[in-house]
């Protein structure tokens, strides 16, 4: 049996090196193209809120620039005013996660009954922070829930003031004072309307009870 001559690799091939001549050749080119792809993705990912991975395609194309042999100032310029849209989106961003935290904390002062100086201090900083996110619209996103929950503690005060009210009401019947009385009670009243909820009859037979006793003032 005469043996088959084993076959020979190839291993230039034809052509030999050409494609990583071209490579190199090209490679500021190439460096551009792909440049371009990670800015487009940045751009598409602010888009879509997605802000680590906005970050993280910027600095690849970063690094792409870096590596390609041209410097060009209007890929720079393309770049660096992207890096800045990153630095606003960021900023807003941060905005908006203070501002929903500032309103959390509201609703959890109103929902456990805290002072009303401490809610309104709250309610403050949420309507500050809500405002800083509105980036040049009229309403911010928190504008409907700040405004429900500034009316209800707009009622609790309201409902404070009358329930003081009404104690003075109390004491200066009790210390037969008529005017005094009467006073109190047109506070009274003027608060509970405030709150949605007006006692009327309460008033009223208070109120009978401070015509009763200017009677007496009188009579006497």
């Amino acid at each position: 049996g005469v043996k088959e001559p084993a076959e020979v690799p190839q291993t230039g091939g034809p052509g030999g090196q050409k494609p990583s001549s071209q490579q190199a050749a090209g490679r500021s080119g190439f460096s551009q193209e792909i440049f371009k792809m990670e800015l487009d993705a940045a751009r598409r990912f602010m888009s879509a809120g997605q802000l680590q991975r906005a970050k993280s395609s910027l600095l690849s194309a970063r690094k792409t620039i870096s590596r390609g042999s041209s410097n060009s100032p209007t890929l720079q310029q393309e770049l660096h005013e992207m890096e800045l849209r990153l630095k606003n989106f960021e900023e807003k961003e941060s905005a908006k996660i203070q501002a929903a935290k500032a309103l959390a904390d509201v609703k959890h002062a109103v929902e456990k009954g805290s002072s009303v100086e401490e809610s309104k201090e709250l309610l403050e900083k949420a309507k500050a922070l809500n405002s800083e996110t509105q980036g040049g619209q009229s309403l911010g996103p928190h504008d409907s829930e700040i405004s429900k929950l500034e009316k209800s503690i707009q009622a609790t005060e309201a409902q404070h003031e009358g329930d003081k009210a009404l104690a003075e009401v109390g004491e200066a019947l009790g210390h037969g004072l008529a005017d005094q009385a009467a006073q109190a009670l047109e506070r009274a009243k003027v608060a509970f309307e405030k709150t949605g909820n007006k006692r009327e009859t309460e008033m009223q037979a208070l109120n009978q009870q401070v015509m009763a006793l200017k009677q007496t003032e009188g009579a006497g």
